[in-house]
């Protein structure tokens, strides 16, 4: 277009030379010839180059979209997604706020539409609305893993592979994890940098540390040596009846304290230990009772037997719970946000991934906790679902990541180079389980996929027993959910389903 634009320029000043009747020196019009042909030739070039060398960070949707004002509305199924990381109506002040309040301004200035939040809406309420053929909700977040399944069985999902305008192979998607949660033809959720992901982490007590004369947990972390037997050799050199009445409770001081039972499944994804894989036909299966397992097994109920060592807080009354910011607890399970609220603390902390379960484990593993997101199976206008998805994404990976991960927990709350190392570690080690998002709430499966609480907070240690027990159930879920969405991907509807008038 430009070279073009050059020569139209480059024929009207030759005309307008001849048109006025001025005699002009043969070496002046040679001169002025050269010199516009040498600017067609350098804006051609120029052309060429920018073409060749395409902004990779750059989105490729076109200026001239416009959408005249349509909603586009978020619902969210609560509990692992936080609204405030997704939308805000206005900007606190601070770096995110900013940035999440930014991406949406934008987003409605670039697309003409309007964007709208809906903080919570029920599983019954979502299928409602696919029954009835209501275009209310244009994005769906689910918890991580309720109800993740049921959508997929019940044929309510929209196919993210047949949107338009997605670019999925841009930086800011993450083709790897959506291929992960394809287990049969279809995509049904997207995995791109407008969705935050999330990871259990343990944190620690840097005075502890140095109080008891441990080792660095950072020299063992960064050079491969941070492993379960260093963890718990830790945690039990700290355990101590502090307060010398005999019991174990508040005053005393202790090596690990978990607020939440599935803070306990971070050990197993960590050990390398996968509740299931992808097997050569694509499909999930069961792969945890491996002679692995049954060491980890008795490795975990051999420390939570000790209860000086660790607390079960959701377990114990409120007086009762170990609070880290007293200053008794060595490592806390914890997440990469818990540094804001560390930032009151009178000690200094550092923050961990789960161990290794040996030296000889090549890689760190974190598990992803995030939510799931999807589209809702009746939408009407795939055109503006999918431009004001790639739009978020895209967004997303210029603004709101920098914000997230450097300025807000990077660069403001991590205390030490050493820490800002260590997040960047942790995120760049976050796994899948297969069998989390779609089979962790499932009969047969979800004992498995627990199977850290399961050990840590009930005491089970006869793993031979517990595959026993449960393996036959966790196939049978896996089968049922292979059936079911093999039927409604071939256009079979589910006996309950009622067409929408």
């Amino acid at each position: 277009m430009k070279k073009l634009t050059v020569l139209l320029l480059l024929g009207a000043m030759l005309t307008q030379l001849v048109a006025c009747g001025v005699e002009t020196p043969a070496d002046e019009t040679d001169a002025a010839t050269d010199a516009a042909t040498d600017a067609a030739t350098e804006a051609a070039t120029e052309e060429a180059t920018e073409a060749e060398t395409e902004d990779p960070s750059m989105h490729k949707l076109a200026e001239e979209l416009d959408f005249g004002g349509a909603t586009y509305t978020m619902a969210f199924a609560g509990s692992s997604a936080n609204l405030e990381e997704y939308y805000v109506e206005e900007s606190n002040g601070t770096a995110l706020g900013n940035a999440v309040y930014n991406r949406t301004n934008d987003a409605e200035s670039f697309l003409n539409v309007d964007i709208k939040a809906i903080e919570k809406m029920e599983w019954d309420e979502f299928t409602n609305l696919y029954r009835s053929g209501d275009d209310v909700v244009q994005m769906y977040m689910f918890h991580c893993i309720n109800h993740v399944n049921d959508a997929v069985m019940g044929g309510y999902l929209y196919n993210i592979d047949d949107l338009p305008y997605i670019q999925q192979d841009a930086d800011w998607w993450d083709r790897g994890q959506m291929d992960d949660l394809k287990l049969g033809q279809n995509t049904y959720y997207a995995a791109n940098d407008f969705l935050v992901k999330q990871t259990n982490t343990i944190m620690f007590n840097k005075a502890m540390v140095e109080a008891n004369n441990l080792e660095d947990p950072y020299e063992l972390l960064f050079s491969g040596k941070w492993t379960m037997d260093k963890f718990f050799s830790m945690a039990e050199a700290v355990a101590n009846d502090t307060n010398g009445d005999d019991v174990v409770n508040v005053g005393d001081t202790f090596g690990y304290a978990y607020g939440d039972g599935s803070q306990l499944i971070d050990f197993m994804t960590a050990a390398g230990i996968d509740t299931a894989k992808i097997n050569e036909e694509g499909k999930v299966t069961l792969a945890i009772n491996t002679e692995k397992t049954h060491e980890w097994v008795a490795k975990m109920y051999q420390i939570f037997e000790k209860k000086n060592v660790y607390s079960d807080n959701p377990f114990k009354d409120k007086e009762d719970r170990i609070n880290f910011a007293d200053g008794m607890l060595l490592f806390n399970a914890s997440s990469p946000r818990s540094l804001i609220s560390a930032a009151e603390y009178s000690f200094d902390v550092g923050m961990l991934p789960h161990p290794k379960w040996d030296e000889a484990q090549e890689e760190y593993r974190s598990l992803n906790w995030a939510s799931c997101m999807s589209v809702p199976g009746q939408i009407k206008n795939a055109e503006l679902v999918g431009a004001v998805m790639e739009y978020l994404a895209w967004h997303s990976s210029q603004q709101f990541l920098p914000a997230y991960y450097d300025e807000t927990l990077g660069t403001k709350y991590a205390q030490d180079e050493q820490t800002r190392a260590a997040i960047e570690l942790i995120f760049d080690s976050i796994v899948f389980d297969p069998a989390e998002n779609y089979f962790g709430f499932s009969e047969g499966t979800s004992q498995f996929f627990y199977l850290g609480m399961q050990v840590g907070t009930y005491g089970e240690k006869d793993f031979a027993s517990f595959c026993q027990t449960h393996e036959d159930n966790a196939q049978a879920t896996i089968d049922k959910f292979y059936t079911e969405m093999t039927a409604r991907e071939n256009g079979i509807p589910m006996e309950t389903e009622t067409t929408a008038e």
